[in-house]
């Protein structure tokens, strides 16, 4: 064994732990492809701000069936208040609209959404999540943790071609 490491350095340790430089070596390709293909909400500035970028999206991307995005943070908003699914709606799109939060862990849904879910305003909370109400009791369309689930497994699976469009945009954006 000490011909195949002759060229190797050694270290004394003393008796004290050494470890490796630990490296991550992999990449989530297609979140990759998706996210270049969804609505980039990162660092806008107000409610008004994403819904005007999401307007944009809609009619760069007729044929979507649904508009997803993410990365807005209501604490970078004038008022720090969450969005609501009425902004979404004055949009007039006729698409489900699901933008998550900078973190993941809301989705801001219009009414599309909500109605394609089955949630209404006396939909009970899930187990480890909350719909968002406003003073009436009337879901605001922002919804946290697992009630995110309830609009997220409405959504159809990608088809074979979807995500060949999808790895495709990821690579050309690594090359």
């Amino acid at each position: 064994i000490d011909k195949l490491y002759q060229n190797c350095n050694k270290i004394d340790a003393q008796g004290k732990y050494l470890l490796p430089g630990l490296i991550d070596a992999h990449g989530h390709v297609a979140n990759l492809g998706y996210e270049l293909q969804r609505v980039q909400l990162r660092g806008v500035e107000s409610e008004e701000a994403a819904v005007t970028r999401v307007k944009a999206f809609a009619e760069q991307n007729p044929k979507s069936m649904w508009i997803q995005g993410r990365g807005w943070n209501q604490v970078l908003w004038s008022n720090s208040a969450f969005p609501t699914r009425d902004s979404l709606d004055k949009t007039g799109l006729k698409q489900a609209i699901v933008l998550n939060r900078v973190d993941g862990h809301a989705s801001w849904v219009n009414s599309v959404a909500l109605a394609k879910a089955g949630i209404d305003d006396k939909t009970p909370d899930p187990a480890g999540g909350k719909i968002v109400r406003d003073q009436a009791g009337k879901a605001t369309g922002v919804l946290i943790d697992k009630a995110m689930d309830l609009v997220a497994s409405k959504i159809p699976a990608p088809s074979s071609s979807e995500l060949l469009l999808t790895f495709s945009k990821a690579f050309d954006h690594l090359l």
